[in-house]
């Protein structure tokens, strides 16, 4: 009857480590860091069970960083490719001009690829100002927007750019400030020198 009983728990025992292998097989194989094991009871197998559910809850974590830090990515590397590009074409296209033109049009000609280096310039800034950027822990907090419109606007002419005085405040990280720069200076490049940008904010509630 001895033999039995414990033939008995060895064989609930293993079941049960079975139940977790599986089911941690199972949370592998799909990524889905959502799932947990059942960790009910107040056994060493239950511990072990609460313990997988700790580093489970850990992966999810680590993904949900890894995610959001993929996307930040892809959006520097997205707004910099549009800007290395038109530097590229621009600077194609004042080369073929260059070709054919007079003494004086050559001079205007190279003043308009200097311009376009120069932006370049800003590009390589703009690579190592997100670099530092991604190095660091997104920290929220909240901050003013007329503070953001000043930071933005502190690299061009004011009689160039305007913005609105709000008195808000939103919850961001120092890449706001850097956005908002790089967006009014692809509308210069976009537009040429007539541009003049305005900037605003305004408070959506209720979802209007």
């Amino acid at each position: 009857c001895l033999a039995l009983m414990i033939y008995l728990l060895r064989m609930k025992i293993f079941r049960r480590l079975a139940e977790l292998s599986t089911k941690m097989e199972e949370i592998g194989a799909s990524r889905n860091f959502q799932l947990r094991v059942d960790d009910s009871g107040d056994d060493e197998i239950s511990h072990l069970a609460g313990s997988c559910n700790s580093m489970i809850g850990a992966l999810d974590t680590a993904a949900g960083d890894l995610k959001r830090a993929y996307e930040r990515t892809r959006l520097y590397l997205d707004v910099l490719l549009y800007d290395i590009n038109n530097n590229a074409m621009a600077i194609n296209g004042f080369a073929s001009l260059l070709e054919n033109s007079s003494e004086e049009e050559s001079r205007a000609i190279i003043s308009q690829i200097k311009k376009v280096i120069n932006d370049c310039t800003g590009t390589i800034g703009s690579v190592e100002t997100y670099e530092n950027l991604s190095r660091r822990t997104p920290v929220l907090a909240s901050v003013s927007v007329d503070r953001i419109f000043e930071l933005s606007m502190s690299g061009f002419a004011r009689s160039r750019v305007k913005a609105a005085m709000t008195g808000l405040y939103v919850e961001a990280d120092d890449l706001l400030s850097v956005l908002v720069s790089h967006l009014i200076r692809n509308s210069f490049e976009a537009g040429g020198d007539a541009v003049e940008v305005s900037i605003s904010a305004r408070e959506i509630k209720g979802g209007e």
